[in-house]
């Protein structure tokens, strides 16, 4: 399992910018961030739900969050991933959930687990009680999620508890 950092603002070290994305500020690195998540739209085959325009204009109606990983290295874009919160659903009727929508870019064994202590802290800061979503199985033993169920697809849907140390 990676080491995934207790944080509570952006992600900044040597390599990686981790953060998220102002609402209005989206547009600018948001090709990229398509090109990149475009691949996670291919692998669940569901091109008629998830568009570029749409993701774009939930995010900008703050229906969803844009987080970027920039590589210092690369000097680009290198992963993205949009979220939303959820309230209430029929997998946790009784609490807040943040759903990663789509994971998508390179080398995530370097920028996953940065993004991912980022996400749970801004989760937790919104009152939610789990982050989940659909994923590979590999994000299990990488990141301690559980399969919780599978979508229509059949992708596995993970799911974590949060908890403040």
């Amino acid at each position: 399992m990676f080491a995934i950092p207790d944080v509570s603002a952006p992600v900044n070290g040597a390599h990686w910018a981790i953060e998220g994305v102002p609402a209005a500020n989206a547009p600018v690195p948001w090709r990229r961030c398509w090109e990149l998540l475009s691949r996670a739209v291919e692998r669940y085959q569901r091109p008629d739900k998830w568009t570029s325009e749409s993701l774009l204009e939930s995010v900008r109606a703050g229906n969803c969050q844009l987080w970027i990983a920039w590589s210092w290295d690369r000097r680009r874009v290198e992963g993205a991933v949009i979220t939303r919160i959820l309230e209430k659903p029929p997998m946790a009727p009784d609490d807040r959930v943040c759903e990663g929508v789509l994971v998508g870019g390179d080398h995530m064994a370097e920028w996953g687990p940065g993004m991912m202590g980022l996400l749970k802290a801004w989760a937790l800061e919104q009152g939610c009680s789990y982050i989940g979503g659909p994923g590979r199985k590999g994000w299990m033993r990488a990141f301690g999620f559980t399969e919780v169920g599978t979508t229509p697809e059949g992708l596995p849907v993970l799911a974590m508890p949060l908890r403040r140390h």
